[in-house]
């Protein structure tokens, strides 16, 4: 079985690496994708068709994704959470492939996650969750499932039947 290609987004560079190297203990089943980094351990600059100067934090993510094409993105909720889903609106059109996992800690509301949920992501997880835990979502998801604990389902059904009484 070949591993599940897999990214991580998150705007604090630190944070990403360290989940990206958290990730990368498990290299049969997954291949986590990263930065490539020069013998001289500098990141190695891409070219852009627009400056950096004048690139939203949201924008350069979505160029790092779509340079990786991952099948499953792992997103730090905090920042693309308060951005008003307006990432994962623009992901989904930018690369309908990829399926986003988000990472949720104490802070994110549950409120939060339903929005995410309705704009695309596939499911979350706790960054607290043990590697076992993002290798069964990440299969989960790459093959059609959501990843989401039961106390939602009720939630999650209850605004689809809401929604399909409110359209003729």
């Amino acid at each position: 079985m070949q591993p599940i290609n897999v990214a991580v987004a998150d705007v604090n560079h630190q944070k990403r690496e360290a989940m990206e190297y958290f990730l990368q203990q498990d290299r049969q089943d997954l291949a986590v994708l990263t930065d490539v980094l020069s013998k001289q351990g500098e990141r190695v600059k891409e070219r852009r068709l627009k400056s950096r100067e004048n690139i939203t934090l949201i924008e350069d993510n979505l160029a790092r994704i779509n340079r990786l094409k991952p099948q499953v993105l792992f997103v730090n909720a905090q920042f693309f959470l308060a951005a008003d889903c307006m990432f994962f609106v623009l992901l989904r059109r930018q690369c309908p492939g990829v399926l986003v996992i988000l990472l949720t800690d104490e802070t994110t509301e549950e409120n939060e996650i339903m929005k995410a949920l309705a704009n695309g992501v596939c499911g979350f997880l706790s960054y607290k969750s043990d590697l076992f835990d993002f290798l069964k979502a990440t299969k989960a998801v790459e093959h059609g499932e959501a990843w989401v604990p039961r106390k939602l389902h009720g939630k999650i059904m209850g605004k689809i039947l809401y929604a399909s009484h409110k359209t003729p």
